[in-house]
């Protein structure tokens, strides 16, 4: 919620954040280096936990059009 009241805020630039490797996706690596450069520390459990409910066609990575089944259409995550 924070994150929307940003003037930049779009799903788009949030999804790249965490797919710094430009490649269209979102990994296990990716996910885990997102949340460790932004004070959370997960454990690999906790990681894989969040890839598997996001990944619907269950490719081990989160595309962005699985991403944004995560959001409603106003941008706000759902609960």
């Amino acid at each position: 919620m924070d994150l929307k009241r940003r003037v930049d805020w779009t799903l788009n630039r949030a999804f790249a954040s965490i797919d710094v490797a430009r490649d269209g996706f979102i990994t296990f690596s990716s996910l885990l280096n997102f949340c460790r450069l932004n004070g959370y520390n997960p454990t690999e459990n906790e990681v894989i936990a969040m890839v598997r409910r996001l990944d619907v066609d269950a490719d081990q990575r989160i595309n962005f059009d699985e991403f944004k089944l995560t959001f409603d259409e106003d941008g706000s995550p759902l609960s």
